[in-house]
């Protein structure tokens, strides 16, 4: 008899924060962030768990919007928005339980949102996993520049047939 594959939940949390080169339109908010999440489910292999939400800032100091794309495996969700006389921001998380080729999603966001500066994190964790990876990044427009490579343990044990976190 063969052995089974065990599968494991491998959650993988990318978390970006850029600066954009322009302000986006306010007016093609929807048709924007649509086009944008269509490009990131299809290249990820993701898929849709509910309909895209789309809502608008409230704050008048900060115009923008935000979105939440919920995913069979989690979301993907966003907040932009602008200043006066300051680069317009996107605040971006991509959490799935399943692993993606985060390194893709850089130039999609580019092409959509013309990025500028941006930094971004990558937590890669699991119960069944020894270590957490973190990878913390900096980059222009599509280009990762730098990637920090970290893991960290994560304090696990078995005890009485139970995984119990040691702090």
């Amino acid at each position: 008899m063969a052995d089974a594959i065990q599968f494991v939940f491998r959650h993988e949390h990318l978390i970006i924060d850029a600066e954009l080169k322009a302000k986006l339109a306010f007016p093609r908010r929807r048709a924007i962030t649509t086009n944008l999440i269509e490009k990131l489910l299809h290249e990820l292999g993701m898929e849709r768990l509910a309909p895209l939400g789309i809502y608008d800032a409230t704050d008048p100091r900060f115009p923008g919007w935000s979105f939440i794309q919920p995913i069979t495996t989690s979301h993907i969700s966003g907040h932009y928005f602008e200043e006066v006389n300051a680069p317009s921001h996107i605040h971006m998380d991509v959490y799935s339980c399943k692993e993606y080729r985060w390194q893709n999603i850089f130039p999609i966001l580019d092409e959509a949102l013309k990025l500028d500066q941006w930094s971004a994190n990558l937590v890669i964790r699991s119960a069944k996993i020894a270590q957490e990876t973190h990878k913390v990044m900096t980059g222009k427009e599509a280009n990762i520049i730098e990637i920090l490579d970290m893991a960290f343990p994560r304090n696990i044990v078995k005890s009485g047939g139970a995984q119990q976190r040691v702090d």
